[in-house]
């Protein structure tokens, strides 16, 4: 039997991974023994053997850290999927793991007792990643997609993700990306015309003066995830989805549930735990796609029946995305699958990560009234406004023109420390090295295939990078102007950075300052709860984007 097994091994050893054929060697004589009582064939038992071996093999491939990957500090799949499953929010998450990393960086030596977690380490999440927290790391990584190409979301046993997102200019890669980008980028080369987002004001303000007037608290992640929502649909399809006025429509509570089923903690570490509710998910994306697919075609018939060829900038500005998607598309191998994969990735970004940017933006000016107050100041003037402003109609509240929105500097400090805080999102999605590569920090090679990830907490709360007063919201930590929103010193990056950065950060920006400028115009607020809220700690709700729950601002209006 020893023989055959090591003609077995001999055979395979040129199509094994390095390390398994000794693995084999180990372990194939005990399964085979272990198969005798179960096939009566040698043959079988030796099939069988073999088969249970490399399944061995790869469970043990999966769980143990790669060789490679031994020197950083780690926290192991055992410690990962405790945390996981015990329900906890994307920050309380973090904070565990992320301690458990500097807890092990500690007994290895790696840092001084006290000192933050690393600039890099290595996590289990259902496979290996090497997380970068180092500016000179994630300066790397982004700088250079044909080295860190984007992992597809079925590579990592999330089949579901694909089949929802499909290839867009945010999944796909190198020649895909390029075609997916020159249609989109397209659309996006132009100035957002401001009207989108006040609009979508006008609809908040109204609610939220019947809140005031009732002397009621209002919870800012709803009410800006249905504004943002409204504006969102009128600046992607031309048309508001009313979420203002009326949150549980159809559509809406539909996208809730999905993005539930898609964001599952667990179901993203431990694929086979969505066996049960795969049906219903694979349902909810099919009512999803229809409502998309929908909007594509009652747009592109409207489009066959006009022209738009001749449009000045200023009517370019007030043109929909999809028109101007479809516009581009008709020139370029375009297909109604890919309109709908990108129209989906720009709902998603455009919708729930703005939406969680302001409602902590909301919350942060409500704990420091002083910066509040610096701010308003700001907008008053920019705007010429006087002390009567807080009194005009809710449907006439005036807004930022584009040309003033770009004038709110000292708001876009406010947005740019926020978005250091509490980026929309925890990381940036895995990428694979497609070649050895050694990391900028450090010196350490990571051999071909491994998974790394981009942790913007970690990077953009450390003291390394951020000094002493990290943790503290400070507006005037940035320059003066206003600079371009990219990481200029890759310490920052919560749109991402190099060539894939995030093609929605300008319409995000807007968004923030003309919803805020509003705001700030209009009325005065404060923190009034949780607990948590309180403590400037508050809680999110689990998944990978930073969704807080249980913050409550008490609204008044000015001069009332």
């Amino acid at each position: 039997m020893e023989t055959t097994t090591s003609q077995l091994v001999a055979a395979l050893r040129d199509r094994l991974p390095a390390g398994a054929s000794e693995f084999l060697t180990a372990s194939l004589p005990a399964a085979v023994a272990t198969t005798k009582t179960i096939f009566p064939s040698r043959a079988l038992r030796i099939a069988g053997a073999l088969a249970a071996a490399v399944a061995a093999y790869k469970v043990a491939k999966a769980l143990i850290t790669p060789r490679a990957l031994r020197k950083l500090a780690c926290v192991g799949p055992i410690a990962t999927i405790r945390v996981m499953l015990r329900g906890l929010g994307f920050m309380e998450t973090f904070d565990v793991l992320t301690d458990l990393a500097r807890q092990d960086a500690e007994r290895r030596g790696l840092i001084i007792p006290g000192e933050p977690v690393p600039g890099t380490w290595v996590s289990w999440f259902g496979g290996w990643v090497v997380t970068l927290a180092n500016p000179a790391d994630v300066k790397q990584s982004l700088s250079d997609p044909a080295t860190f190409e984007k992992v597809m979301f079925d590579e990592i046993g999330l089949d579901l993700h694909q089949q929802f997102f499909g290839s867009n200019v945010v999944t796909s890669n190198a020649g895909e990306w390029k075609r997916h980008r020159k249609v989109v980028n397209s659309a996006f080369r132009r100035g957002w015309s401001t009207h989108f987002f006040g609009d979508a004001g006008r609809d908040l303000v109204t609610e939220l003066d019947k809140l005031a007037a009732r002397n009621e608290a209002m919870d800012p992640a709803d009410w800006m995830h249905r504004t943002a929502l409204d504006a969102l649909c009128l600046a992607a399809f031309g048309d508001p989805m009313h979420a203002v006025s009326n949150p549980n429509t159809k559509v809406l509570n539909l996208y809730h549930d999905l993005m539930r089923d898609i964001f599952n903690q667990v179901g993203n570490i431990l694929p086979i735990t969505r066996l049960f509710s795969r049906r219903t998910t694979l349902k909810r994306i099919d009512d999803f796609n229809a409502f998309l697919f929908s909007v594509i075609d009652k747009k592109a018939a409207e489009m066959a029946a006009t022209s738009f060829d001749n449009d000045d900038d200023e009517q370019r500005a007030r043109r929909n995305l999809l028109e101007l998607m479809i516009a581009a598309a008709r020139d370029e191998t375009f297909s109604r699958e890919d309109l709908r994969a990108n129209l989906l990735v720009f709902f998603l970004a455009g919708h729930d990560t703005t939406a969680n940017a302001l409602c902590y933006a909301i919350y942060l000016l409500g704990l420091h009234p002083d910066v509040q107050a610096k701010a308003r100041a700001e907008v008053l003037d920019v705007m010429n406004l006087d002390v009567n402003a807080a009194s005009i109609p809710a449907h006439d509240v005036p807004y930022p023109t584009h040309d003033q929105q770009t004038q709110l500097h000292y708001v876009t400090k406010v947005i740019k420390e926020t978005m250091r805080l509490f980026p929309s999102i925890g990381n940036i999605p895995f990428r694979r090295v497609t070649k050895d590569v050694t990391l900028a920090s450090n010196g350490m090679t990571l051999p071909r295939g491994t998974l790394t990830a981009v942790d913007l907490i970690a990077l953009q709360r450390s003291p390394r990078w951020w000094g002493p007063t990290a943790a503290k919201f400070d507006p005037d930590r940035w320059a003066d102007g206003d600079e371009a929103m990219h990481p200029t010193d890759w310490a920052w990056a919560p749109f991402s950075g190099g060539p894939r950065i995030c093609m929605g950060s300008q319409f995000s920006l807007i968004e923030q300052r003309v919803l805020l400028a509003m705001l700030l115009t209009r009325y005065e607020w404060s923190v009034v709860g949780d607990d948590a809220a309180l403590k400037g700690t508050p809680r999110t709700l689990p998944g990978i984007l930073l969704q807080p729950v249980g913050i409550r601002v008490q609204m008044r209006r000015r001069g009332a």
